[in-house]
This record gives C-alpha cells, structure tokens and sequence, in this order.
C-alpha cells in the first residue's frame, strides 16, 4: 500500500519508483485526490472544535442560569446544529 503523505508531498518520486517495476503509473487524479482527502480532513477537524466551543459555551449558559442571555443561548444552539449537519 502506498503511503497518501508520500504521495501527497512527492508524486515524481512514487512514479519514478513504481516504473521500476515495468510499468509507468500517471499519480496525478491520486495526487488530486489525496490533496482534497487532507484538505478535508482538516476542515473537518474545524468544525469539529469549533462545534466543541459552543458547545461548552451553552453548557456555560445552562449552569449560570441567567435569564437574559437566552436569545444568546438560541443563537448558539441554531450555530452548533448547522456545524453538526456540516460533520
């Protein structure tokens, strides 16, 4: 199995090798591809923390108990629904 990083970061180089072996490989739709794979990943990473952050911030308003900051605690539970949806 070959390595995304490596492909990721050197596609000549994984070309170059596995033509070694006989036949010649063209990386670049895997080379693509791995590209988007860790670009999602990180996003997703994101938006996984930032969904952390409100949902920290709700438990905040939860245990406080103060009245006038529902509106604010609407806001942010409609936020961390959307996030949810985006994971």
């Amino acid at each position: 199995m070959l390595d995304q990083r490596l492909i990721r970061e050197n596609p000549t180089l994984v070309e170059e090798k596995l033509s070694l072996r006989g036949k010649v490989f063209d990386l670049s739709e895997l080379h693509k591809l791995t590209i988007q794979i860790k670009e999602t990943d990180i996003n997703l990473s994101n938006l996984q923390s930032e969904s952390k952050k409100i949902s920290k911030s709700i438990g905040k308003f939860f245990n406080s108990k103060n009245d006038s900051l529902v509106a604010n605690l609407e806001d942010l539970k409609s936020k961390g629904n959307e996030l949810k949806l985006s994971i």
